[in-house]
């Protein structure tokens, strides 16, 4: 287990396996990337691990960010620098 401690580790699917596999692997010491493609299951699924609230003015304000509407009230935000990208579900209209 101590092989694992500070290895950065990447996680497809947060279905039952994903979670099992996910808190395993962080118990014994890894850093965790867990990805999930549907974003209304990775939506419903992590709901009770989120703990940061998101400052939607800051984000609709951040130079060169690209709102593109996945589906309706699901959007992906692309970000300029890295070209990496968050999900946000049920924004208010």
């Amino acid at each position: 287990m101590s092989r694992l401690l500070a290895r950065m580790l990447f996680v497809c699917g947060y279905g039952d396996v994903g979670k099992g596999s996910a808190d395993a692997l962080k118990q014994a010491g890894a850093h965790l990337i867990v990805n999930e493609i549907d974003p209304k299951c990775a939506l419903q699924d992590n709901g009770d691990h989120f703990d940061k609230e998101i400052a939607m003015h800051d984000l609709e304000n951040y130079p060169g960010v690209k709102r593109i509407t996945v589906k309706p009230q699901i959007h992906r935000w692309i970000f300029p620098e890295t070209n990496t990208s968050m999900t946000k579900s049920a924004e208010d209209i």
